[in-house]
Order: C-alpha cells, then structure tokens, then sequence
C-alpha cells in the first residue's frame, strides 16, 4: 500500500503565529486545504504533529486523517519523516507532504503515486525547472528514512541518489508554493481575486 504522510510539526517561526491554521481564500485553513488535497488520492494517510497542538490534530481528524504526534518534533523535520515511516513501515511506498503546501493539485499527487515503478523509486515534481513536493520513496528507503534526524528532511538522500530520482514534468505551480511568511498568504488573496 502506499502510504501519504503529511508533515505539520513545525513551529511556524517565520509566520508569527500558528500558519497551518490560517484561513485561505478558499475558506479552508492551510492545514486543511494540503489534508484534503492528500486524502483525495491517499485517504489513509496519516499526519505527523507536534506536541500539544490540540486544535491541528483536530483539524486534521476532521479531514480524515490518522494523526501521529512526533515527540522530537523540535528536532526537525528529518525526526518527523522518520516517525511517520516507522509508523507506517510496512508500506510500498511513502509520499512525503508538507502541511504548508496547500495549492497542490490533486491530480498532481496522482501523477507522482502513478510514477512509481519499483521499491527503489523517488519521485519529484518539476515546475518550471523547479523540483517540488510532494516526493515518492520506494520501500528500498525505508531504513534511510526511518533513520532521518535534523531539520534537512529528506534533502541529503536525494542529493546522494540524484541519479536515481524520476523527475516528473507537471503544469502545477502549487508544488512550489509553500506558507512560510504572512505575504505568502496575501499574495493566494490577491491571485485568487484576479
């Protein structure tokens, strides 16, 4: 089976307030928007949080999702993928998503779960010459990810095996759009006004 884990540990330093709760044009919260656009394709995925952020996994439990709380969430994101895998370690495969990438088609996701051939497979979206999230692992990675610390996530391994990453072209700018600071957000009001 393969597995969807959506990453919402982080702190949201950079936004000044909890950013995966923040309300888009669409009327959903950011956090919600990337749960319901992961579930379309993958309804068993499940969510990695931090500690005592109540109202997130309840957020997230009314998208769907099962929700895993990462007590070294403050380590980094690499400790979150690791949690998520180990949680989920008899998977054929993992699509690794980040909570503050609410523009993501799904049709999008579909197109990267359908690209994955073999157990050694990684899968990155391309926009504009641009690589994006989500990425597929094979169940070949299964260690390496469940053994991820720090706040690099998944980089050094694609690095490592660039030669082996599947890049998969797709007309999507949502790979490449994340919510780090308030503008982010301004700016989805102002296009989706336009």
């Amino acid at each position: 089976m393969m597995q969807g884990i959506l990453l919402a540990a982080g702190f949201s330093r950079r936004f000044g307030a909890d950013k995966l709760m923040q309300q888009l044009p669409s009327g959903l919260s950011v956090i919600e928007s990337a749960a319901k656009n992961l579930c379309s394709i993958l309804p068993q995925s499940v969510a990695v949080v931090r500690p005592g952020n109540t109202k997130l996994e309840e957020r997230l439990q009314s998208c769907g999702m099962s929700v895993l709380v990462n007590e070294n969430a403050r380590l980094g994101m690499g400790h979150s993928i690791a949690a998520g895998v180990q949680a989920t370690e008899g998977a054929a495969a993992w699509l690794i998503a980040l909570g503050d990438m609410p523009y993501i088609h799904p049709e999008t996701i579909a197109t990267i779960v359908s690209a994955s051939k073999s157990a050694e497979s990684i899968v990155v979206p391309v926009f504009e010459n641009r690589r994006g999230h989500p990425v597929l692992f094979g169940s070949a990675w299964r260690h390496v990810l469940s053994n991820l610390s720090g706040d690099f996530g998944a980089s050094p391994l694609l690095e490592a095996q660039r030669a082996r990453v599947t890049r998969i072209r797709v007309d999507d700018p949502g790979i490449v759009q994340d919510v780090d600071y308030q503008e982010d957000l301004r700016r989805a009001a102002s296009l989706s006004e336009s």
